[in-house]
């Protein structure tokens, strides 16, 4: 709380991510909960893969979620997220329904879900659940010194980012419907 004055003045506050904030519901409903009482806006970004109830803990005391959506591609899920698509997308309408201020985090992966029809898809099962917001994360090569640093092997070492060009492709899919940012 020592930067409660530069939260307040920037109109900023905390945001709470992980590994998986959600997967730990009391910690991070109370952590908000005492935020709120002190003015201080929160913000969770979450990947949705948890039972409903774990929002239901914390929505009463967050301001804002960052949510991730992967891909429309339910093998995608199954084999590379290994995370269960019909709660993700479960939780995610129930969110949107109820109005609750949220951004759909969408990481560009070359390969794997920037391609037209993953785009495409992506946008209209975005629009099918009321999402007025999307930021597109465009893929980096960050990760692969960390990796080599605790001795592990990079599984993207040799993919290469996003060309200019289908950077803004992508982004006029997305821009049609919602209002978007791109980030590096």
């Amino acid at each position: 709380m020592r930067d409660v004055d530069f939260y307040k003045a920037s109109q900023g506050g905390v945001a709470v991510s992980g590994g998986e904030p959600m997967l730990q519901p009391e910690g991070v409903a109370e952590l908000c909960r005492r935020l709120r009482q002190l003015g201080v806006s929160t913000l969770i970004d979450t990947a949705g893969n948890v039972p409903w109830d774990h929002f239901e803990r914390v929505l009463p005391y967050t301001d804002c979620l960052f949510y991730d959506f992967k891909s429309p591609d339910e093998k995608v899920y199954r084999e590379i997220v290994r995370g269960n698509q019909k709660l993700i997308y479960e939780n995610l309408r129930k969110i949107s329904d109820r109005g609750f201020a949220l951004h759909v985090r969408i990481p560009l992966i070359p390969g794997i879900n920037d391609d037209t029809h993953s785009l495409e898809r992506s946008a209209a099962l975005l629009v099918e659940m009321g999402i007025r917001n999307v930021d597109l994360l465009l893929f980096h090569r960050m990760g692969d010194a960390k990796y080599r640093a605790m001795g592990l092997s990079y599984a993207f070492r040799d993919m290469r980012p996003l060309s200019e060009e289908r950077i803004r492709e992508a982004q006029s899919v997305f821009e049609r419907h919602f209002t978007v940012t791109v980030e590096t």
